[in-house]
């Protein structure tokens, strides 16, 4: 998978045009990190949906506001915790970046949207401390963002 030791990675690419190397850079790194933040979203969505089935808090409509609240929060602390890995030129001269982010940095970063979010919702957030849902969190943010050699 592309599972870089539990975080997340996305590759970029970018012609290598007469703007010159640095451009192609640019662009690469911009496409790597919009890889990054749709993989994330979808591992997010993942997470919300196993959680709340699990735990039965919240209605559909809030689980969904919630979830995409989180996505977009995460979505943006990715793109700041990105770092590039790797890269490497086709032989058609396209530039390929390899970016990632820390594994650490997402769980903490998730955990801390899911808490922000919900407290948002007064009725969902009553919830979750009725049902002492913090280990089923924690235990769905590991699945779903765990270190690949756990898998």
């Amino acid at each position: 998978g592309s599972s870089i030791e539990g975080g997340a990675a996305g590759v970029g690419s970018a012609k290598i045009t007469a703007a010159g190397m640095n451009f192609a850079r640019i662009e690469a790194m911009a496409n790597g990190r919009d890889e990054l933040a749709r993989q994330v979203s979808v591992k997010v969505k993942n997470l919300f949906k196993n959680f709340t089935q699990t735990t039965g808090i919240g209605d559909d409509l809030t689980v969904d506001k919630v979830s995409l609240n989180v996505s977009k929060q995460v979505a943006n602390q990715v793109l700041q915790g990105s770092r590039q890995k790797n890269s490497w030129i086709s032989p058609s001269s396209t530039l390929y970046i390899l970016m990632v982010v820390d594994p650490e940095i997402l769980k903490t970063s998730v955990k801390n949207s899911v808490t922000t979010s919900m407290k948002n919702d007064k009725a969902m957030w009553q919830q979750f401390q009725a049902k002492k849902a913090h280990n089923e969190l924690e235990k769905e943010i590991e699945k779903e963002f765990n270190n690949s050699q756990n898998q």
